[in-house]
């Protein structure tokens, strides 16, 4: 899935490019680093980086979203993150690739997968 200024709606099956899609590439002035951006979904943030060994689960990422989420991370090839859409479905991505050889427009190509569920705040569902 690639990802830049416009990104993926992760509620459209399959995902659909959008200037409000819920996944944005950004960068910022004066910092060498290239982010990832969430846009706003039901919980306090939107993105976060996953640090485990083995990928993520449906609960892990809410979990991880719903008491820590972000904005914006920090990405590298092969980082991890998890993810929520504008209705609460979350997903998991790895980026592959990552372009910077356009400053004011980076892209990164993704491995994304999107959970069917929408949140639920009891925390049932996988």
């Amino acid at each position: 899935m690639a990802l830049s200024f416009q990104g993926p709606l992760l509620d459209e099956d399959p995902p659909a490019q959008s200037d409000g899609g819920d996944l944005t590439m950004a960068q910022f002035t004066n910092d060498p680093k290239t982010y990832v951006q969430g846009t706003t979904g039901p919980s306090n943030g939107t993105v976060h980086l996953w640090t485990g060994k083995s990928m993520p689960t449906r609960s892990h990422c809410m979990d991880l979203l719903l008491t820590q989420g972000q904005q914006y991370v920090p990405i590298s090839v092969r980082t991890v993150f998890c993810a929520e859409s504008h209705n609460g479905r979350f997903a998991v991505a790895t980026i592959l690739s990552i372009d910077t050889s356009d400053p004011i427009n980076p892209s990164a190509v993704a491995q994304v997968s999107v959970w069917s569920q929408p949140i639920s705040l009891s925390g049932s569902g996988n």
